[in-house]
C-alpha cells in the first residue's frame, strides 16, 4: 500500500477505468498516487476518504484504519458519468506489415 498503487488497482478493479494506468505510476510518488486513487473513489465509487494519503503512504499506517477504510469497497457503486478511460499500454500494442 505504500506506493499507493496497490489503492489504485483497487479502486480500478472496482471501477474500471477510474485509475487504468496503476501499474505504471512512478512508486516514488507515493502521496500523489495515493491522492488520485482516494479522489477517485470518493467521487465516483462514493468511499469516503477515512484515511489520508499521507497515513495510507506511511510504512507504519495504522491496521485497523486500513482495514477499515477497505471495508468500504465491497459496498461501493460506480456512479454515472464516471471519467472513465481506457488502459494505455504502449508494451501491448502490435503493428504488422511493411513499414
Amino acid at each position: 500500500w505504500n506506493d499507493g498503487k496497490a489503492i489504485g488497482a483497487l479502486v480500478d478493479a472496482v471501477g474500471p477505468g477510474l485509475c487504468p494506468d496503476w501499474e505504471d505510476w512512478d512508486p516514488k510518488k507515493a502521496k500523489q498516487n495515493a491522492k488520485e486513487a482516494l479522489d477517485a473513489a470518493e467521487k465516483w465509487l462514493g468511499v469516503p476518504q477515512l484515511i489520508k494519503p499521507d497515513e495510507i503512504t506511511n510504512p507504519k499506517v495504522d491496521e485497523m484504519s486500513m482495514m477499515t477504510y477497505l471495508s468500504q469497497f465491497p459496498n461501493a457503486k460506480l456512479k454515472a458519468g464516471a471519467p472513465l478511460r481506457p488502459r494505455l499500454n504502449p508494451n501491448r500494442v502490435r503493428a504488422y506489415g511493411p513499414g
